[in-house]
């Protein structure tokens, strides 16, 4: 009896130990390690794509190309100069312009093709033509520039009136996230994956390219995909099964790809080590486990916070980045209160970085971003919004921003650039948020307050007001 006691109790721990355990370990898994992976790869995709959005964005707004294109594409000679030019100063895999007027497909070596409606290889050109948003992103490998997938920033570039002259734009390789997406996939069973809007798979850590599969045609994905799909705002903890298999799904919209981010492990197959630690060392389970969880979910958490803490911060000058400051001015927009944004940029950046290099042109963001953090009041929020623009957010009205806006231009232009013979100003936007405003509504009213600092000679402040737009001089 003290024997059948003694074991009963004893195999009582132990299935407890193990029911425990494996709670933890589902919890670890769908609380903690998904989402890390998830929060990674993101890191990875926005870190990568923005800088060729941008380059995208210059090019569909060029005036040059602009006019070239109106004027009948004469001298393929000077559009060819310039896509070079591209690839020189930002290095994408590939730059191009295709005429909406001739159909012609120009290349940093020249006129490459001539595209056609009849070719499948060419739909992307005619999906672009009626596109309604100002640019798309896919996947493709076209044979002009090698076998690789690359990741197309296809742009509508316009004529004033709106007529589609062409899409331009550049290609990109995603080398390092398809690395990352393996990494997961051999070291943790992870399986990641990117899905378009209509839940065809375009990107897998277990591919070497898009395959055309969809998920609502996938067993056991299919009755989550609904739930998947239409969900943009924040990460989705989701669960299906699939072949005698739990899987654990955490999902993602990524707006710099419109695609979904998808990390899923499988559940069971996680948790057979588990099983087989029941079965076989039944004496040390319990006393294991607990071990083991007490020396990961420490590390698990340091490395989540470590995670955080650099998808928030800019490595270059150790601001808060965009990322960051988008998530404090949605929770600001909750609060009572007035809040302003103060935009600004360096004028003439880019003759910086032509002229002195990219190393001088870092030192001065570092310089700038020290002297303006120590011009700010206690409490203003300062981050580096991308490349040389920087944003604040003060609470207080337009005029109050307006006198921090004149104090962040003055100690600029009285800072020392750290580089000889270079003196550096910076124009500024500044805009107080509205009640009803969205974060983008503010934010576009500060950059066109900006463009108006640009267009009004620089190293100025513009304040944009409901009712109209006072400018203030540098003095």
């Amino acid at each position: 009896m003290i024997s059948a006691v003694l074991i009963a109790g004893f195999l009582s721990s132990s299935v407890l130990g193990y029911v425990v355990a494996q709670q933890q370990l589902r919890r670890t898994v769908v609380d903690e390690m998904l989402p890390l992976t998830g929060d990674n790869v993101a890191a990875q995709i926005q870190s990568g794509i923005q800088r060729p959005v941008f380059i995208s964005s210059e090019m569909a707004n060029n005036t040059f190309l602009r006019d070239w294109l109106q004027e009948g594409e004469q001298d393929p000679a000077r559009v060819q100069a310039y896509l070079q030019a591209i690839e020189r100063q930002h290095s994408p895999r590939a730059a191009f312009v295709v005429s909406a007027r001739t159909g012609r497909y120009y290349g940093p070596d020249g006129l490459v093709k001539t595209m056609s409606a009849r070719t499948p290889q060419d739909a992307w050109f005619y999906r672009v033509q009626q596109l309604s948003a100002p640019y798309e992103l896919n996947v493709d490998v076209n044979p002009t520039y090698g076998q690789e997938p690359l990741v197309f920033v296809n742009y509508r570039l316009l004529a004033p009136d709106g007529t589609f002259l062409a899409a331009t734009g550049v290609g990109l390789t995603l080398e390092n996230v398809q690395q990352l997406l393996r990494s997961y996939d051999v070291e943790f069973q992870r399986h990641v994956y990117f899905l378009d809007a209509q839940g065809r798979v375009v990107l897998d850590s277990r591919a070497d390219g898009p395959d055309g599969r969809n998920i609502r045609e996938q067993p056991g994905l299919k009755v989550i995909a609904d739930a998947l799909l239409s969900d943009r705002g924040a990460a989705q903890r989701l669960t299906y099964r699939a072949g005698g298999a739990q899987y654990q799904v955490n999902a993602r919209f990524i707006p710099e790809l419109r695609w979904f981010l998808v990390v899923e492990q499988n559940e069971t197959r996680a948790l057979a080590p588990l099983r087989r630690v029941l079965l076989l060392s039944a004496l040390i389970g319990l006393v294991a486990t607990t071990l083991v969880l007490a020396a990961v979910l420490p590390t698990v958490a340091r490395d989540r916070q470590q995670l955080r803490r650099a998808a928030l911060t800019d490595p270059l000058t150790g601001l808060k980045n965009r990322a960051a400051f988008d998530a404090a001015l949605a929770a600001r927009r909750e609060e009572d209160g007035a809040v302003t944004l103060v935009l600004f940029d360096l004028d003439h950046f880019k003759a910086v970085n032509d002229r002195f290099g990219h190393p001088a042109g870092d030192e001065v963001l570092r310089r700038l971003a020290h002297t303006v953090q120590a011009a700010v009041r206690r409490g203003d929020l300062l981050a580096r919004w991308g490349g040389e623009e920087f944003i604040l957010m003060i609470e207080g009205t337009a005029l109050e921003g307006a006198a921090v806006a004149q104090k962040v231009r003055a100690a600029v232009a009285d800072m020392e650039s750290g580089v000889p013979g270079l003196h550096v100003t910076v124009s500024v936007g500044v805009a107080s948020l509205r009640a009803g405003d969205a974060p983008r509504d503010v934010l576009t009213r500060a950059d066109e307050a900006l463009y108006r600092a640009k267009q009004g000679g620089r190293n100025r402040v513009d304040i944009a007001s409901e009712a109209d737009m006072r400018s203030t001089s540098p003095t």
